[in-house]
């Protein structure tokens, strides 16, 4: 067995929940949804390297809250215009 995380073909649970970023409980309820396809070796349930890549790549992007024009940037804003009234 390789070490080597860039020559694995498949991870176990634990291990493709943490390179998700996401709890094992979580990972199972995908692959119990089929949104990740899982196989299994014995005991061991194996996902496979494009599984992870596929599910991914399905997400939507993330939407980031524009810092800009957040509370206190607009009290500045406010402030600043009733000083030069």
């Amino acid at each position: 067995m390789t070490n080597n995380i860039e020559d694995r073909l498949a991870f176990g649970k634990r291990e493709a929940a943490d390179i998700l970023g996401i709890g094992q409980t979580k990972l199972e309820a995908l692959i119990a949804n089929g949104i990740i396809k899982a196989v299994k070796s014995g005991k061991i349930v194996l996902i496979a390297r494009e599984e992870l890549k596929a599910y991914l790549a399905s997400l939507p992007p993330a939407i980031m809250k524009d810092r800009t024009n957040s509370s206190e940037d607009k009290r500045r804003r406010e402030a600043a215009r009733e000083g030069a009234a």
